[in-house]
């Protein structure tokens, strides 16, 4: 169009040019003066608003730390005393030989029982993995287990020397149900006791090891299709013990057992009054009880306290059927829980909270199978979640019986097995004169009533591993399932 102006692209920048049939008009454009990002009213204000925040920051940190914004003055609690509370010594406790006298039907139950006889000297307890010569072949090792004047294992492995360990100690003697197992422990020359990688299963009849820390597998048994290094406690560095700084079964395996190092001599020690689980164990120490309750004592001849008189109520031990349900459940899982150690050196005695927390240590762990039966030892995660814990009194006393661990209703009185429904029916008395329940699996619903419907079979869930599991506070529905509530 006539007049209109043409349009050249240079590098991508567009430029407008007249044309030439037009002259071109000389245009005087005025120079733009730089402008001042911030005018002075702007940096003004600024500069007081800083001032002033300032000032609150300072008069904020100088100021009382009981007293609000406000000036009011603020009440707050005492300070919480971070000192342990003073823990037993071994010099407290007497030995469950000191007990017989008095409590002869207790410690006769006591004695025959898995805590009992949980473990020893070899020959003291029974040892009953093979300890004949017969190989265990690793894929690059060869162990040889033999008894002679005593019970050692002997490792081989091709360019390295030869190594003995000499079994000083016995754990376990397959006495759990469907997993009952033997493991043995050495005396090294640092002073430390340690468990050896080898363990022997009754039920299947097999060497195994535990390559959870290596393989991430759990306990397999050993074959040549894994190395000795794959075992996670080879060399052995797992010690009895609640020292940290090793991999340790927190003092379970045995009782009083404490760890300390010297450094004098530079090495550690190692005490513990038996591999066995005695009576101090739960009870606590009990060299003051035994002193109070024995003849003099109860006859009043005894040398009193020099404070004054003793109190009559004051056994010198605190009895543990006066505990509540939390009381008495930290009673058992100072060992039968997964726990972390907040400190060392806990005692039967102590508070056990105090030194291991029983609730945070499972996020990182995986604690339970898919369908919901405990993995590892968090036998505190179905017990606090169940209906009769929450609602109720139960401990594990209500079904098992400390001294002899044979099962028994909430009355004491003992049972034959685990599946007696008396252990539901003498708290649930209404459920034993008519039980009837539904149940449902993925085909059908059916009704079921005595004598096949016992409180296993209505209270129990199907999953899809096959296996029974206890479910008394399942009341969901789950996605493309039927319910899983039970009644009766």
């Amino acid at each position: 169009m006539p007049g209109a102006g043409l349009v050249h692209r240079r590098s991508g920048v567009a430029e407008v040019t007249a044309r030439k049939d037009k002259p071109r008009k000389a245009e005087s454009r005025a120079v733009a003066k730089p402008r001042l990002p911030w005018s002075p009213l702007t940096i003004g204000v600024t500069v007081v608003a800083a001032v002033v925040a300032l000032v609150a920051v300072v008069r904020l940190i100088h100021r009382s730390p009981n007293v609000d914004i406000a000036g009011a003055q603020i009440e707050l609690p005492p300070p919480v005393d971070s000192v342990l509370p003073q823990a037993p010594v071994l010099t407290d406790f007497a030995g469950s030989d000191r007990c017989v006298s008095c409590h002869q039907t207790q410690y006769a139950a006591w004695r025959g029982s898995t805590h009992g006889t949980a473990g020893g000297a070899p020959g003291s307890v029974k040892v009953i993995a093979p300890f004949n010569g017969t190989p265990i072949r690793f894929r690059d090792a060869v162990v040889i287990p033999s008894a002679g004047r005593g019970y050692t294992f002997t490792v081989r492995q091709e360019g390295r020397p030869e190594r003995s360990f000499t079994v000083d100690g016995v754990i376990g003697g397959g006495h759990m149900v469907g997993g009952g197992t033997q493991a043995f422990v050495s005396r090294f020359p640092d002073g430390t006791w340690r468990m050896l990688p080898f363990d022997w299963s009754r039920q299947t009849a097999t060497w195994f090891c535990n390559t959870e820390s290596r393989l991430n597998k759990g306990w397999v048994p050993v074959t040549a299709d894994i190395r000795l290094a794959d075992c996670g406690d080879w060399p052995p560095q797992r010690i009895l013990g609640d020292e940290p700084r090793f991999a340790n079964c927190q003092g379970c395996h045995g009782s009083q057992i404490d760890i300390r190092f010297d450094s004098v001599a530079k090495k550690w020690n190692t005490s513990m009054a038996t591999l066995a689980i005695n009576c101090e164990s739960c009870h606590g120490p009990a060299k003051r009880h035994v002193e109070l309750m024995t003849v003099a004592a109860r006859n009043g001849k005894a040398q009193q306290p020099a404070s004054g008189s003793r109190n009559p109520e004051d056994i010198g031990l605190r009895s543990l059927a006066t505990l509540d349900k939390d009381q008495s459940l930290g009673v058992c899982f100072r060992c039968h829980s997964l726990k972390s150690q907040l400190a060392k050196h806990y005692e039967p005695g102590a508070p056990l909270t105090t030194y291991y927390a029983l609730r945070l240590t499972q996020l990182g762990d995986a604690a339970l199978l898919p369908d919901g039966r405990t993995r590892t030892f968090a036998y505190q995660e179905g017990h606090l979640s169940s209906a009769c814990y929450v609602k109720g009194g139960m401990t594990c006393t209500s079904c098992h019986d400390p001294h002899s661990q044979g099962y028994r209703d909430v009355f004491g009185t003992p049972l034959a097995g685990r599946f007696d429904d008396r252990q539901c029916t003498s708290c649930h008395a209404s459920k034993a004169a008519n039980r009837r329940c539904t149940r449902s699996t993925r085909r059908r619903t059916r009704e079921v009533a005595a004598p096949a419907a016992t409180c296993h079979t209505c209270r129990s869930r199907r999953s899809d591993t096959r296996f029974g599991i206890h479910a008394p506070i399942t009341r969901s529905r789950s996605p493309g399932r039927r319910s899983t509530r039970r009644r009766g």
